[in-house]
This record gives C-alpha cells, sequence and structure tokens, in this order.
C-alpha cells in the first residue's frame, strides 16, 4: 500500500502505458511531485514510448520538461536503471520533441553527472542502436553534441564517440558538421577513422 502522498505504483503505471495524453501527463505531474516532495513509492521507469504512444510527435515541451525532470530526479525506478538509462531515457524524449530547450536540458544534466564521461559513452552507444532516423532527431543530436563539446568533463567522450561513428560510417554528415568544433588533433583522428 502506498505512504499517504505518495503516489499509487500500479495507477502511476497504467496511466504512463495508457496511450492518452490527460493521462500521461497527469501521471508525470504526479511523479515530478512526489520526488519534489519526496513521499516516493518504487515505479518503473516512464519511457519515451509512452510519451510517443499519447502524442504521436507532437509532444508539447511541457510535458517533455517534466518527463526529463522525473526521469533525472525521480529516486526509486524499479528495476533501477542502468547507470545511464535515465540519460538515455531523457534523450529519447527529446529526440521526439526535436532542438530547444529540452536539448539543452539533457546535456547540462549529463554534463554535470559525477561520471559524466561514462554517460556520454553510453549515450553515444545508444545512439548507435537506436538512430536519430530524420533532420529534426539529427538536429536535437547535433545540438546535444554541441554542449557537451564544451564541457571539460565531456568532451573527450564526445570525441571518442565520433571516432567511432566515423569507423562504422554512420552519421557521416553529422560527423562532418561537427568537424569544426574539434581541434587539429582531435580533428585528424576523426578523419583516421573514416578511410
Amino acid at each position: 500500500m502506498a505512504e499517504q502522498g505518495a503516489p499509487d505504483p500500479t495507477s502511476i503505471a497504467a496511466d504512463l502505458r495508457s496511450g492518452d495524453p490527460d493521462r500521461v501527463t497527469h501521471a508525470l505531474n504526479v511523479l515530478d511531485q512526489a520526488w519534489r516532495r519526496r513521499p516516493a513509492m518504487p515505479m518503473p521507469m516512464p519511457d519515451a514510448d509512452d510519451l510517443a504512444t499519447a502524442f504521436d510527435s507532437a509532444v508539447p515541451q511541457e510535458v517533455v520538461d517534466r518527463f526529463i525532470s522525473v526521469v533525472q530526479n525521480y529516486p526509486l525506478f524499479e528495476p533501477p536503471p542502468e547507470p545511464a538509462g535515465r540519460h538515455t531515457a531523457a534523450l529519447d524524449a527529446v529526440l521526439l520533441y526535436g532542438p530547444g530547450q529540452p536539448a539543452f536540458d539533457v546535456a547540462l544534466s549529463i554534463r554535470v553527472d559525477d561520471h559524466a564521461d561514462y554517460a556520454v559513452k553510453d549515450i553515444m552507444r545508444h545512439l548507435l542502436d537506436r538512430p536519430a532516423e530524420d533532420a529534426t532527431e539529427l538536429a536535437v543530436v547535433e545540438q546535444v553534441l554541441d554542449h557537451l563539446l564544451d564541457g571539460n568533463s565531456t568532451r573527450a567522450a564526445v570525441v571518442e564517440g565520433l571516432v567511432d561513428w566515423a569507423f562504422r560510417g554512420r552519421y557521416p554528415d553529422l560527423v562532418d558538421r561537427l568537424l569544426p568544433q574539434l581541434d587539429e588533433g582531435e580533428r585528424a583522428h576523426v578523419i583516421d577513422a573514416m578511410d
């Protein structure tokens, strides 16, 4: 039984998976308030697919913002997410929304992570497994990587990921657009991987 004021895991999970925009929004609002007030109960972590099912490709920014807040901050997800699972879930939501403030927020949360370099490596691998499929999604990836290249704790991991992408022939246009942001040695390393 849920503590008084704590979200009911069964009803919240049902709302998240319902495909109904109002129920999904309500569930995210309840979870967001719960982590802020601390009456948290073990919950399954929301998935960006919940947003896609409910909103298709028109997810409102306030819903994406709430989703990011919940996946980044709710303390009791069960099962516990993988180390970078919170970041990849937030990134998947932003891919649905498009470039803008939510993409910056995701990049910032990665940059301030205690293990930012590992988080970036996981994000770069995640994008190999779940490729960005259209120009809007690629713009989100580019915006996130732009911000991560600016971070002292994340730059080397982004470059390492770009080398891997170049070697695998993934996102060639995006890799080319990011090359001017790299220093001479980083750029040479990425270009060498393209051969």
